[in-house]
Order: structure tokens, then sequence, then C-alpha cells
């Protein structure tokens, strides 16, 4: 059985790293917006983003604008609708999703199941000029108590 101090240790090393992913600049602090798309939605425009957005055949849809400022998907600005597909994008790559940006904004796509049984989708953007400081956002934690280990 490893001695308390070793346990305290480990303890110690894994929440310093989950503390950390959380203030990393794409990490849950830089979340800026949030925005929720239903089943049926078409042309959705959203405040902090370009373009509209839309659900087709379960896929979230975005279509850029004619002219003006535009997203960048996996490095290339699309011409025409592209799909953004769910998931952690640069930070993570879940799944098959790409990196999406809006200047220096991190975009990922979700999907959700409701209470009924029916689909719903959010598109997030992260800032990482934004983030929260460690300090500013008051995580605190439990002194390390072996009792508690399961």
């Amino acid at each position: 059985m490893p001695t308390k101090e070793h346990l305290e240790g480990q303890w110690r090393e894994w929440r310093y790293a989950h503390v950390a992913t959380m203030f990393r600049p794409y990490g849950w602090t830089s979340l800026v917006a949030q925005y929720w798309l239903e089943t049926d939605d078409r042309d959705v425009k959203f405040e902090l983003l370009p373009g509209s957005w839309s659900v087709e055949d379960g896929r979230v849809m975005y279509t850029p604008p004619s002219a003006g400022p535009n997203l960048s998907v996996n490095g290339e600005y699309p011409a025409g609708p592209v799909e953004i597909i769910p998931g952690r994008n640069q930070t993570y790559g879940h799944g098959k999703s790409l990196p999406v940006y809006f200047g220096v904004c991190e975009v990922e796509a979700l999907g959700r199941t409701k209470s009924d049984g029916s689909k719903l989708f959010g598109v997030r953007v992260r800032d990482p000029r934004v983030t929260t400081r460690i300090e500013d956002a008051g995580v605190t934690a439990f002194d390390y108590d072996p009792k508690w280990r399961i």
C-alpha cells in the first residue's frame, strides 16, 4: 500500500494538471459564447460569428457571408456551405473535428440530446485573450484526505 505522502503527492500532481487544463488559452475559462440550434433552424446569425448557421440532416452547417470576415476551417476560408463537425477542434481534435477559427477565437460544434429525445446542436466560441486568471476564478479544493480514496 502506498504511503500517505506518496498518495498526497499524486493527488497534488493530478490537481495541478486539472487546473492547468481549465486555464489554458482555449480551456474552459476562455468560453465567451455558446449558441444553440434546433434541428429545423436555418440561416441563424450569431452575434460573435460571421455568416449563417443551419442544421441540415443532423449536421451543423456554416455558410460564409458573401463579403467580409470569414471562419477558417481546417486552414482554409470556405467559399460555400461547410459542415462544422462536432468536437473540440484544435485543442483536442475529438472524433473527426477540424480546426475552426474566427481570428484568434476557436469555434466548435457540439451535439446534445434533450430530455424528450430530440437533438440539439451547439456552437461554442473560445477566446484565449479573455481566459480567466486562476487567481480570479476562486478554484478551491479541500486538502488531501486518504479517507476519500476509493
